[in-house]
């Protein structure tokens, strides 16, 4: 909750007070205050957390023309309330507003609501939701996608008659996407879900990703990428500064959503007839869109990748939409799969020598540093590369920290809220693996409620620790990463100002020391890995 409120208001409070003495109350603040929304208590269906995320929403949107300020904050745990920290510019308003609207903050969910006036105007509202400019479209996007992950949690859907209807309108809801209540905002429609985004050809889309994609600071810089895949190698997705693991089974979930809501669905020809006359109101020329020319064959097939140098974001477009996938489900790319490609495309070599820069003059002396100095250097390399909304280091690297070397939250987005991550730092200096049995990951996880875990090591990461995170990642459903040696020393090459800052003096000699910039070959250097950590 806001450090700076001077007042906090609850339920149980604002029902005590006259409108009289809730107005001296609001005139006698003197910074930010804080309504309370209670949460849920004990865990529930989907259904359930739609509903409160609709009950705050309702109330903010009804107190916010009464403030001069206002915004919400939520740690995104359905258990604990939410608040609305504002500044009044209306008090009488407002206090009139708060105590009609208390009531709502007053029920448990499985409380029948009374029928009044109130109730009228609660559910009138969210009969008319999806054509408002919401002032908190993030709280309606969370209540709707806890609305179609939770649609078969009432027994009402289970008659076909309702699914029909209700896929019939919404036909993204089929493929769990839905579209977001930000589309009033920017004039168009787009969908999201808690993995990836459907975007309409033609559209800024690096404008979209500006305004509502969590990034902190700017947009990361989007370069092609091309894609390639082999037998028995997952697919990988490529351009000069990074590889990842192409989301294939992402992708292909998104477009079977675009392809069913724009060419299939009982309703596709009035949803395409609607998305064509509000891109063009934003005045762009639609026969330069392969949207309008495509045919049965060609529409799934992959036109351009752009894939962010720090892999964070990637775009993917076809002949219908435009899919952006982001970090928590894009993966590195293993020792082994790299191996794998070099074995059985030796043209490739040079290539992929090139695009993840592994070059003699960025290999680092890890025996340089000691255990707080690479604590400090993994903190820098994820505040550059997550932009996190919180991060802190807990306490110097012996001390008492539970698993927890560091912890950041990450910055929430349109469909996906933001995630509290625990890292744990091992520093390692003589070239050896990591083996699972020296990581604890289950044990911080549960005991700090964390929604992502990262490991960064200066040395090798074996195969006992990636199967321990992929087990974990799949029993408990969080997100894992992982930086070994490889992938710090090339974000560090790419970095130039935190490698000098931690290896300044090293790297100066270093480059000094060669008569050229000789790149060593990739498969060399996965190969001194393999025997370093065989």
């Amino acid at each position: 909750m806001s450090k700076e409120a001077s007042i906090k208001l609850n339920a149980s409070q604002i029902s005590q007070y006259s409108c009289d003495d809730l107005c001296q109350i609001l005139e006698n603040a003197k910074g930010n205050i804080v309504l309370e929304i209670p949460g849920m208590g004990d865990f529930q269906s989907f259904l359930d957390k739609a509903e409160v995320y609709y009950r705050a929403l309702f109330i903010g949107e009804n107190i916010a023309s009464f403030c001069e300020k206002i915004y919400f904050e939520d740690n995104y745990n359905y258990t604990h309330p939410i608040y609305f920290v504002f500044q009044p510019d209306n008090i009488a308003g407002l206090a009139q507003q708060l105590l009609w609207l208390f009531p709502l903050c007053d029920l448990d969910l499985d409380d029948d609501y009374p029928v009044d006036d109130l109730y009228n105007e609660y559910e009138e509202f969210r009969g008319n939701l999806e054509n408002r400019i919401l002032r908190f479209p993030e709280l309606g996007d969370l209540y709707l996608g806890n609305c179609v992950a939770g649609q078969e949690d009432s027994s009402s859907y289970g008659d076909p008659e309702h699914f029909i209807e209700l896929h019939s309108k919404y036909p993204e809801e089929i493929h769990y996407f839905w579209r977001s209540f930000l589309s009033n905002e920017v004039g168009y429609d787009f969908y999201v879900s808690r993995k990836s985004w459907i975007v309409p050809l033609g559209v800024d889309i690096k404008e979209l990703l500006k305004r509502y994609a969590g990034f902190k600071n700017e947009v990361p810089d989007l370069e092609a990428a091309e894609y390639l895949s082999l037998l028995n190698c997952p697919p990988i997705a490529f351009q000069n500064k990074n590889l990842i693991i192409f989301p294939d089974s992402d992708v292909y979930q998104a477009q079977k959503c675009a392809e069913y809501m724009w060419f299939e669905s009982p309703e596709c020809h009035k949803i395409r007839d609607n998305m064509r006359v509000k891109i063009m109101k934003l005045g762009i020329d639609i026969t330069t869109i392969p949207f309008y020319f495509n045919t049965v064959e060609n529409r799934t097939q992959i036109q351009k990748i752009l894939l962010s140098i720090e892999g964070d974001v990637l775009i993917v477009q076809d002949m219908m939409a435009q899919y952006v996938l982001f970090v928590n489900i894009l993966s590195n790319v293993k020792q082994e799969v790299v191996e794998k490609y070099l074995e059985l495309i030796p043209k490739l070599s040079e290539s992929l020598r090139t695009l993840i820069g592994q070059t003699t003059d960025i290999a680092c002396s890890w025996d340089k540093l000691d255990d707080d100095k690479f604590e400090e250097l993994c903190y820098d390399v994820v505040n550059y590369r997550h932009q996190p909304a919180k991060i802190l280091k807990m306490g110097k690297s012996r001390s008492r920290d539970g698993g927890r070397d560091i912890v950041f939250h990450t910055t929430g987005r349109a469909g996906k809220p933001p995630v509290k991550w625990i890292v744990q730092c091992k520093l390692i200096r003589d070239g050896s693996s990591l083996a699972g049995s020296k990581v604890q990951v289950a044990d911080p996880v549960d005991q700090y409620g964390a929604g992502g875990f990262c490991v960064m090591t200066s040395g090798v990461i074996d195969s006992t620790l990636y199967d321990k995170l992929e087990g974990v990642a799949r029993n408990r459903g969080i997100e894992i990463d992982w930086w070994s040696r490889l992938e710090l020393e090339r974000f560090l090459a790419r970095h130039t100002e935190l490698r000098d800052r931690y290896f300044g003096k090293e790297m100066e000699n270093k480059k000094s020391s060669q008569s050229q910039n000789v790149q060593l070959s990739l498969l060399d250097i996965l190969e001194d890995s393999s025997s370093g950590s065989a």
